[in-house]
C-alpha cells in the first residue's frame, strides 16, 4: 500500500512539473517582459516578501509584510525615483504611494501564482531570468549557452540542465542559483 501511495504521488508530481514547464513555455515572451529588471522573493515562512527593481546600476528595494493574505509595505530603499520599472508615480511616504506599491505587488504575485511561480530573479549576465516554481523546479532562460559551457566550475550544473526549447531550461533547485 505504501508503495502504491508513493507511486501515485510520484505520478502527480511529474504531472505538476509538466504542467509548470508547459505553462512557462507557452508564456515565455510575456514572462520575459513581466520579469524584466525585477526580482521577487519570499522568506521561508512567507511572512515577508521583497521586490527589487533595477535601472542601470541603481536598485530599488521594497519589503512587504504578509498580513492576513494581503501584503503591506513594510519598508523601502530607493535609489531612483519615480520607479518607471513598476510605474509608481505617487509621492513617497504617502498613503497613495503605499497603496500603489501594494496594488502593483499583489497583482504581480497573483499573476505569478496563476503561472505556478513562487519567485524570480531577472539580472544582467549569462542567466537573465530564473523562475522558481511551486514544484521545486527552477526554469531558466539562457540565451547564450556558450557562456555557461566555457566555465569549468559550472560543469555539474550544466549537466543537470534539461532543455525545454528556445533557450529555456529547467533544473532542480538544489543545483541552481537561488534568489538572494
Amino acid at each position: 500500500m505504501k508503495l502504491l501511495t508513493f507511486f501515485l504521488l510520484l505520478l502527480l508530481l511529474q504531472s505538476c512539473i509538466k504542467t509548470e514547464i508547459k505553462t512557462v513555455f507557452d508564456n515565455k515572451k510575456y514572462l520575459l517582459s513581466l520579469c524584466d529588471k525585477k526580482k521577487v522573493y519570499h522568506n521561508e515562512r512567507g511572512s515577508y516578501a521583497a521586490l527589487e527593481t533595477y535601472k542601470d546600476s541603481l536598485k530599488n528595494y521594497y519589503v512587504f509584510s504578509n498580513e492576513k493574505s494581503s501584503y503591506l509595505l513594510y519598508k523601502d530603499s530607493i535609489e531612483f525615483y519615480p520607479d518607471e520599472v513598476i510605474g509608481v508615480k505617487s509621492s513617497r511616504n504617502t498613503k497613495d504611494y503605499d497603496n500603489e506599491l501594494c496594488h502593483f505587488f499583489q497583482k504581480l504575485l497573483d499573476t505569478l501564482d496563476k503561472l505556478h511561480i513562487t519567485g524570480f530573479s531577472s539580472e544582467e549576465g549569462e542567466i537573465p531570468l530564473t523562475l522558481y516554481m511551486k514544484s521545486g523546479l527552477m526554469i531558466q532562460y539562457i540565451p547564450d549557452m556558450t557562456k555557461i559551457n566555457r566555465d569549468p566550475n559550472l560543469e555539474e550544473y550544466r549537466k543537470s540542465l534539461k532543455e525545454i526549447g528556445d533557450s529555456w531550461y529547467y533544473i532542480r533547485k538544489s543545483y541552481g542559483l537561488r534568489a538572494k
